[in-house]
């Protein structure tokens, strides 16, 4: 009867060991299964990822006017082999923003005997890459024989999707036009204020046309070009908009 006990326990003993390694065995092919699931998963969207993905190159475009004068030229070149059209877009519209200057710059030395004086320095960088927007900036520095060359920054922002310049209104969910400019109207004041000044004017809605406006790492600023919204004697002005104003509706 003993003996019987014995293999008996011994059977069940095997029979269970066979099941927990076939259990584990079942275990091991699903979590195999799943991670290879997993992994082609991240695969695809990596490539996908890739497919989709901005390239973004820099070039030097120098231009010689003469012994003394050399135009400083940096261009941006952007591609993208899902999106050329987009990606035509968006280099067209920054490459005419500098052949329009060069053009007038140009023009103007036409009329020049000498230069001594002058410079001409365009330069882009990419100031900001997210999921929506490509950010460029562009940094230039403009002297057309004055005694002090006038520095300045503009801002460009693009859809990614589309290649379109990106307006105010599409950066957030409610229309904040009107507490913008009376924010900028006070940072102009604070700037006058200091040269006893006061700006009086009333900011139309131009500020947002032909004022450089930029929404990076989800901060708001402005730039008024030289003598465009202000006195030309302050040169041109980068405004820091008040968080509250806008923080709560950025899209």
């Amino acid at each position: 009867m003993k003996k019987k006990l014995i293999l008996v326990l011994v059977f069940l003993l095997v029979l269970c060991g066979c099941s927990n390694n076939k259990d584990e065995k079942e275990n091991n092919i699903s979590n195999k299964q799943k991670s290879n699931v997993e992994e082609k998963k991240s695969n695809k969207e990596t490539k996908e990822e890739k497919k989709d993905s901005y390239k973004i190159s820099f070039e030097n475009d120098d231009k010689k006017v003469n012994d003394e004068l050399t135009m400083k030229i940096k261009r941006v070149k952007v591609s993208n082999d899902a999106k050329e059209e987009s990606a035509e877009k968006i280099n067209k519209y920054l490459n005419k923003v500098i052949d329009d200057a060069s053009v007038n710059f140009e023009e103007y030395l036409e009329n020049q005997k000498e230069y001594v004086g002058y410079t001409f320095k365009y330069e882009y960088s990419l100031l900001e890459e997210n999921n929506k927007y490509l950010v460029f900036q562009l940094d230039y520095e403009w002297q057309a024989g004055g005694p002090y060359p006038t520095y300045s920054s503009e801002y460009y922002m693009f859809d990614k999707n589309t290649g379109n310049i990106v307006e105010f209104d599409d950066l957030f969910t409610r229309n904040i036009k009107k507490d913008v400019k009376e924010n900028v109207k006070e940072k102009i004041n604070e700037i006058y204020s200091k040269q006893g000044d006061e700006y009086t004017e009333d900011l139309s809605d131009d500020l947002f046309i032909n004022g450089f406006y930029v929404l990076n790492k989800n901060k708001l600023k402005f730039t008024l070009p030289r003598g465009y919204f202000t006195s030309a004697a302050y040169g041109s002005l980068t405004i820091d908009i008040d968080e509250d104003i806008y923080k709560e509706y950025i899209k």
